[in-house]
Parts: C-alpha cells; sequence; structure tokens
C-alpha cells in the first residue's frame, strides 16, 4: 500500500516532522481529532471538561493509543478510521469505539473524493486511510484535513463541533497531547465532490437493489464512480464501467480503488436482481401455503394481487397476480370387521389388524392431502372361563343357567357386532378351610395376621377369613418370640478427614453397615466430608434367625491452615508471615524466622524461600500450606552505548540497553536524523534479539552516522524511567 508508483511519490510530501502552533477551532466545540501517516504512540490527556466529548484517529500506520486524564469519563464516542488497525485504544470502554482498517476488512469510505493531483487521473484517495498534514489537498499518502474534518462530522453525527484537529505526516511526538491546547488545523469546508457512493463508515452504495426489465436490454451503469486500480468486473466475465443486460438475472459488479484492491478480502461489491416485467400472473397454491410476490411480499391468501415495479430509468410497470387456493382434504373414516375376515385400505392394500391408518395422496390438483381409517376387528369369541364356588352355592351360566355342580358348561350366542362365539366354563366347587399356623419371631418383630392386624405379643389367635374362591374358612395362628443377641462395637466417635478408611468392628460380625462414608466394613471419612455425626448402622442376623445391630455416630473433623499469599521482598527487606489454623503450627525450615512456632513471624532472607505451615489440631488432625518469599536484588544500575560497530566481527555488533536491575523494555525507538522511525520495539525482555538494533531498516544496511533513541524501562524495584540520546553507527 505504502509503495506508491513513480508518478505518485512526487507528490509525496515528508519533509520530517513538522511543529505547529497549537489552537483551538471552536471552544464550544466537542470533537477532537488527531491525524497522521506514521503512526506512533498518541497519548491523549482529557484535562478540560467538555461534555459528550468525541475522538477520531486516522493513521496508516500502526498507532498505540491511550486515554486518559481527569476528565476521561466525558468521552462518549471512539472513531478509528485507518489503513492498519491500532495496536490498542486504551483508557475508554471498548463498547463506544469504531474501527475502520484493511485488517477488519471494512476500510471507512470517505463523504468527500479526494483531490485529482495527476489530470486526467480520478482522485487518488476516496477512502479513509491517514493524515498527511495540515493541507487542503492531499500528498498521495493519505487524506486532506478537509476531507478528514468531514468526514468526522459526518460521522459523529448532528450536534458535533469541530474543537480541534492535530495533523502531521511524521509519528507522534512523544509526551502527552492536552486535549485543552486543541490541534493545529481547523479546515472543515470541502473543495472536492461528495463521493457518490458514501452511506456511512465502512457501508457503500454502487447500484440499486433491484431494477426491471421492461424493454429488450437495459445499462448497467457505475462510471459515476472512476477508479485508479484498474476497471470495474462484472460476474458475467466483462469488463467495464457499464454492462448492456437483455435477460433477468443476479448482476455483481467489483471495483478496486485506492483501498479495496485486495481480490481476495475487501474488494468494492454490489450486486443488483434484474427481474422480468410481467403482466399477468395467474397461479395456484395449496391451501396452507405462501406466495411471494415480485414486491416480495408474502401472502397466503386468494385473490388478485396489483403490484408496482420501478424500472432503474424510474419507469413504472404494473404487474397483476391472481392467486388460486387449491383444497386440502383431511377425511376421517371409522369402520369394522369380525375377526377372520380381511379389509381393504384405501392404497388397496389389505390388514385383519385393528389400528389406525394414516394414508398420505396428492389431489387431482397436486396438493397433499390425508386420509384416516380407524379399524376395528372385533372377536369372534372362543373363549374358556374357569370358575368355582364354595360348597352349597349356586353358579349361573352365561345363557343364565344355575348350576352347583363341578363340571364343564359349554354355551353359543352371537355378539352385537354380528359375530359367532363360544363359552366354556369349568366350575370348581372348593370346601371351606380351617387352617393351624404356629411361627416364631424375634422379640419386637411385627407380624401381620391374615385379617391385617399387626402385632408382636406372643398368644394363639382365631382368624375367620373368605377363602380365595369366597368360602368361608378360619386360621388359627400362633405366635412364639426369638431374643436377639446383643452387639456391642469397637468404632470411634471421631475421625480426621485426611484419615485412610477405618475398619468398623463389631463383636457379631457378618452382617452389613450402612451409612454415608461406608463401603463394606470400613468408613471413609474423604467420601463423607466434614461434619457429622454420621450415625452408621449395622444389621446383622444371629442364630436364631433374628435381626439385631445397631446405630454408632461417627463424626468427621478437618484442621485448616493458611500461611497467607506469597510475597515479594528486597534483599535488604523483612517479610510478615501471618498463619491462620485450627491448632498449634510449626513454620518450616526455620532458619531467619523469629519464630518457628508462633502465629505471626517474619523472615529477613536474601534469596527466595518457600516456607511450610503445618498445624495439629486438639483431635490430632493435620493441616499444611505453603508461602514463598520473592526476593529481588535491588541493583538499579543502566547501560546504554554511545557507539556500535555492526560489522559482524562478533564484537559490539548490536545496539540495547543493558542493566541487571531491568525487567522489561516497554518502548524502544530509534529514529534517523530527519526523524523517520527506523526500528521499534515494544514489551520485550532485556538481552533478547527483539531488543536489539542491528544497523538495517527495513533488511538493508544503514549507513554510518548518528541516530537518535527514546526507551521507556521498567525496573525490578517497580520504577519506570524514560531514556533518551543518541547513538552512533560506525562501520
Amino acid at each position: 500500500m505504502r509503495q506508491l508508483s513513480s508518478i505518485l511519490i512526487l507528490f509525496l510530501l515528508m519533509a520530517g516532522i513538522n511543529s505547529y502552533a497549537q489552537t483551538i477551532c471552536d471552544p464550544t466545540g466537542n470533537v477532537m481529532l488527531y491525524s497522521n501517516y506514521d503512526g506512533g504512540t498518541l497519548n491523549i490527556n482529557v484535562d478540560v471538561d467538555i461534555p459528550n466529548l468525541k475522538i477520531g484517529i486516522t493513521t496508516y500506520e500502526i498507532v498505540d493509543v491511550n486515554i486518559f486524564g481527569a476528565f476521561v469519563g466525558n468521552v462518549t464516542e471512539v472513531i478509528f478510521a485507518g489503513f492498519n488497525a491500532p495496536a490498542a485504544i486504551d483508557g475508554v470502554d471498548p463498547a463506544i469505539v469504531t474501527i475502520y482498517s484493511t485488517t477488519t476488512d471494512n476500510i471507512a469510505i470517505t463523504n468527500y473524493l479526494g483531490d485529482e493531483i495527476i489530470p486526467g487521473f480520478p482522485p487518488l484517495v476516496n477512502c479513509m486511510v491517514s493524515g498527511s498534514g495540515c493541507s487542503e489537498t492531499e500528498t498521495g499518502g493519505g487524506n486532506s484535513s478537509p476531507q478528514i474534518v468531514q468526514f468526522y462530522l459526518a460521522e459523529f453525527g448532528p450536534g458535533s463541533i469541530l474543537y480541534g484537529h492535530w495533523t502531521d505526516y511524521g509519528v507522534f511526538p512523544a509526551g502527552d497531547f492536552l486535549v485543552s491546547e486543541g490541534g493545529n488545523c481547523c479546515l472543515e469546508d470541502p473543495v472536492t465532490d461528495p463521493n457518490p457512493i458514501y452511506v456511512g463508515g465502512a457501508d457503500y452504495n454502487l447500484l440499486p437493489d433491484t431494477t426491471l426489465l421492461c424493454d429488450d436490454e437495459i445499462l448497467l451503469d457505475v462510471s459515476f464512480y472512476p477508479v485508479v486500480w484498474g476497471d470495474p468486473e462484472w460476474n458475467t466475465g466483462d469488463v467495464g464501467y457499464t454492462l448492456l443486460v437483455d435477460e433477468p438475472g443476479m448482476y455483481i459488479v467489483s471495483i478496486s480503488d485506492y483501498c479495496h484492491y485486495d481480490p481476495g478480502s475487501y474488494l468494492l461489491t454490489d450486486t443488483i436482481i434484474v427481474e422480468p416485467c410481467a403482466t399477468t400472473i395467474d397461479t395456484a397454491i395449496c391451501d396452507g401455503e405462501s406466495f411471494t410476490l415480485p414486491d416480495g411480499n408474502i401472502v397466503t391468501a386468494a385473490g388478485e394481487y396489483e403490484i408496482t415495479l420501478t424500472a432503474i430509468d424510474g419507469s413504472d410497470s404494473v404487474v397483476f397476480v391472481n392467486l388460486t387456493l387449491l383444497p386440502v382434504y383431511n377425511i376421517l373414516l371409522n369402520d369394522a370387521i369380525c375377526d377372520g375376515l380381511v379389509y381393504t385400505l384405501p392404497d388397496g392394500t389389505t390388514t385383519t389388524t385393528t389400528g389406525i391408518y394414516i394414508f398420505n395422496f396428492l389431489t387431482a390438483d397436486g396438493c397433499d392431502s390425508t386420509i384416516t381409517l380407524n379399524l376395528t376387528v372385533s372377536s369372534s369369541y372362543s373363549t374358556t372361563i374357569n370358575a368355582s364356588i364354595c360348597d352349597d352355592e349356586n353358579y349361573i351360566l352365561p345363557d343364565g343357567t344355575l348350576v352347583s355342580s363341578a363340571g364343564t358348561y359349554v354355551n353359543t350366542f352371537t355378539t352385537v357386532a354380528g359375530c359367532d362365539s363360544i363359552i366354556t366354563t369349568n366350575l370348581i366347587v372348593y370346601p371351606n378351610y380351617t387352617i393351624i399356623l404356629d411361627t416364631t419371631v424375634c422379640v419386637g418383630e411385627n407380624v401381620i395376621l391374615p385379617n391385617g392386624t399387626i402385632t408382636n405379643t406372643p398368644d394363639t389367635y382365631t382368624i375367620p377369613f373368605t377363602s380365595i374362591s369366597g368360602c368361608d374358612s378360619t386360621i388359627i395362628f400362633t405366635l412364639n418370640n426369638f431374643t436377639p443377641t446383643t452387639v456391642t462395637d469397637e468404632i470411634p466417635e471421631v475421625v480426621c478427614l485426611e484419615s485412610p478408611p477405618i475398619e468398623l468392628i463389631v463383636s457379631l460380625p457378618g452382617g452389613v453397615f450402612y451409612g454415608i462414608g461406608v463401603s463394606g466394613t470400613t468408613f471413609d471419612p474423604a467420601v463423607a466430608g466434614i461434619g457429622g455425626p454420621f450415625f452408621i448402622s449395622y444389621e446383622v442376623e444371629d442364630a436364631n434367625g433374628c435381626i439385631t445391630g445397631g446405630k454408632y455416630p461417627i463424626t468427621v473433623t478437618q484442621n485448616y491452615a493458611d500461611a497467607g499469599a506469597d510475597t515479594t521482598i528486597f534483599d535488604t527487606g523483612v517479610a510478615e508471615l501471618n498463619a491462620t489454623a485450627g491448632g498449634a503450627v510449626t513454620w518450616s525450615p526455620a532458619d531467619q524466622l523469629t519464630c518457628s512456632n508462633c502465629f505471626t513471624t517474619y523472615s529477613d532472607v536474601d534469596y527466595t524461600t518457600t516456607y511450610t505451615l503445618v498445624s495439629i489440631d486438639p483431635s490430632g488432625c493435620i493441616a499444611t500450606d505453603e508461602i514463598t518469599v520473592f526476593v529481588i536484588t535491588s541493583n538499579e544500575n543502566i547501560y546504554i552505548p554511545n557507539t556500535f560497530t555492526p560489522n559482524g566481527d562478533g564484537a559490539n555488533d548490536v545496539f540495547s540497553i543493558l542493566g541487571p536491575g531491568i525487567v522489561l523494555i516497554h518502548t524502544f525507538a530509534i529514529y534517523d536524523r530527519w526523524g523517520e522511525l527506523i526500528f521499534i520495539t515494544e514489551n520485550t525482555a532485556p538481552n533478547q534479539p527483539a531488543a536489539q538494533w542491528d544497523g538495517t531498516f527495513k533488511g538493508s544496511n544503514l549507513n554510518q552516522g548518528v541516530y537518535a533513541y527514546t526507551a521507556l524501562v521498567e525496573l525490578a524495584t517497580g520504577r519506570k524511567i524514560q531514556l533518551k540520546g543518541n547513538i552512533t553507527l560506525i562501520r
């Protein structure tokens, strides 16, 4: 992008970093702008109370933006519109920041065209890529000041007034920009024509969405938007600003301007739908479907619809759509047959089974319809009934006959559905019963008597009942008792959470333990968790078959130990260690501690040390924790050479910032005597290749001479130091 043609380079004004007296364009304004070509670091100090402050930034190269100050909360909107996206925009809510750039495939379109700096050539910059200084004409590398100001006033919308515009070609100078000091350029009035495709931001419009082909052919024309980088291309394969269309369809045009020139990503494209110019359309849909009219509206009702379509030349075409609804059927049939017969279904297949049959079919008009058949198959019964009566009772057969003797009886009859059926009755005559029962249970164990009564009292019970056949009978029930065996235990009442599973021991083994934390014959405190008491139940069957056992309480406790957060001291300092624990404490190693068994102790180690805290509570539960005291050497010596010889002899071949106390190089930049940035590194560890300059620029060796540098470094003590000076390159 920055490598312009030889003709354009003649117009590139790059005389170095210029200085301007800062001015305020309108003290009642609320729009502050910053623009250049080379980017750099932009520190904006909002030191003046401007309500609803809006900030606009445009650069070609990457810029790192920091917004801060007493009134930074007044900033309501920030827009970056340039070529490369910013490295960062810090200090404001990301929700109020908008970024237009190539890296996000949304380069902003200017609302005014660039200058025709070469006679006969289209305007060079029709999009926002960078500033090029305080000028009413762009200089081949960026936008003119009127373009920049008008773009941001349009983007920020009504009520936006220019407060100041700071612009230059080179990188932003070091230090802070005070909003109260304004800028150096107040140009607002446009000096070029409006951009015909500007809609707002990165939005644009080359062609209308649709048009009508009411004549034999129609001309699609985008010649109102001339470009530098070649002729427009159409999806038909044609090249040029116009396309003659003689049939309906979708037509797509792609245009390359100064910024949108990459066919792989963010090329300017637009689509137009050429629709036929019809008069009357007779059509039909099935009931329940929808129809899309030529104007895009969707209808579901029958009727005549009149639609007026406007062609690209402004002429109207009227389309009449006669829409008919075709019927859709849902038929429900109920039918029945006797068992053994065959039924022919609506689709011609047959069945002998009861069920719901659903058939989908198309009507003569092609609409989906449904027949639902509920088919019942009535049985031709051949049923056998097994019945019983008590002595001296009668039984009523299906035909109404009374019988009292055991035997087999056959009756034939016709069902309501008209199907022949046979019922065979096998009759049994049962006697009345007297049943004697004798049982023994454990003391306290309940027994349900045959009459439903619950008891545990030994006795003989006479219980009348009706037998399963309904006959009057008697049960004589005798209840006896066994005494269960007593169980003793050896189970602890308190255990530590970190203890291994404990064995549950009782005097009568062979039973089952159950409860929280129990597995087999062990109790695992880690599974139960802290708390309790947890009641562990035990059940076992004694020699008499009685269930005995008991419930045993177990409480799980856990000690705790907290040595506090890791801390950092210098080798001359003292660290305070504070313990929180549920029992007595011990610190280790005890070297260089004021007290090894105190909750608060002090360490004056001169090297990084990790201490272990151990606590034992009254129940013998152990807890541990660790804390690390990091020790920093407080050396703050910094060494910066004033010459270096990048000749490849292995000695003094690179220029870097040295010092044992340096932990981070925030920025390190080198400039030539014209202020051109030729090397920069950010957030780099010292002594790394990325933090060393080898005397080259863009892969080529630079001439020997004096170069300027600036740097911001952070020391192990936390201090940040700003450095600047000169370095002499000797070859």
